[in-house]
């Protein structure tokens, strides 16, 4: 059985008062938000030692597959879930580690603006209106 991490620098470590039903910020991700809702939880997970789970600098032994580390991804995870709202969270839940999970809402969300205005803009200058073209 593998202990849990006492050393307060250890991305790992958990304190007695982190619950896993906590969101990390007020505002949760919709589907139109995700830049500034990415930035938020980013501060967040910087300010709990957390960061690494979701942006790839942790390697192992803070996977999935230890237990300390598979604890402290499993605590990174709820409070990404929570922090999305519940329309959403629903199809991300079986996310393997808080990396996976982190990389599948970028890809679904993290359109940069310039994208979003293309495909808005295409969209808009494609649609027709009965047999007559809008524009």
């Amino acid at each position: 059985m593998s202990q849990a991490s006492s050393d307060k620098n250890d991305p790992a470590f958990l304190t007695g008062s982190e619950n896993p039903n906590s969101s990390l910020v007020e505002e949760r991700l919709t589907t139109r938000n995700f830049r500034d809702w990415s930035i938020a939880v980013r501060m967040a997970m910087e300010a709990k030692n957390k960061l690494g789970f979701i942006d790839g600098e942790l390697k192992e032994p803070h996977s999935a597959s230890h237990g300390t580390g598979k604890r402290a991804d499993t605590m990174v995870r709820s409070w990404i879930l929570n922090s999305i709202t519940k329309e959403l969270a629903h199809g991300f839940r079986v996310s393997s580690s808080a990396r996976t999970l982190w990389l599948s809402l970028e890809q679904h969300y993290g359109q940069s603006n310039s994208s979003l205005v293309y495909q808005i803009l295409h969209e808009l200058y494609t649609m027709v209106q009965g047999f007559n073209d809008i524009f």
